[in-house]
């Protein structure tokens, strides 16, 4: 039996995005990988597990989408720490852009 419990596929990024933790405290981030429900984050700096952040990614469109997410989980990994997201709210127009822009990845 596997233990996985992802419900949507995740692909492979690899972007700068910018990540903002209590909306003061702005983190460099790059994403790993991305799916319509969550995101794996590789972050500059130490964020609590099931902190509130809020995430622009850029899909090439100019405006980029706005998500929410809280972390889920979080591993220190050299001198960067990698942040499993899972997106908690989303605007409809954003949830329809990043599903056009995850099929095209």
């Amino acid at each position: 039996m596997s233990s996985e419990k992802r419900v949507a596929p995740r692909f492979p990024i690899s972007q700068f995005v910018d990540v903002s933790y209590t909306r003061e405290k702005f983190i460099k981030a790059t994403g790993i990988n991305l799916s319509a429900t969550g995101m794996l984050c590789d972050l500059e700096g130490p964020v609590e597990p099931y902190s509130k952040i809020f995430i622009l990614l850029d899909v090439g469109e100019g405006k980029p989408i706005e998500l929410e997410g809280i972390i889920v989980r979080i591993e220190k990994k050299g001198k960067t720490y990698l942040a499993g997201v899972e997106f908690s709210d989303i605007y409809d127009e954003d949830k329809s852009r990043l599903k056009k822009y995850i099929k095209t990845l």
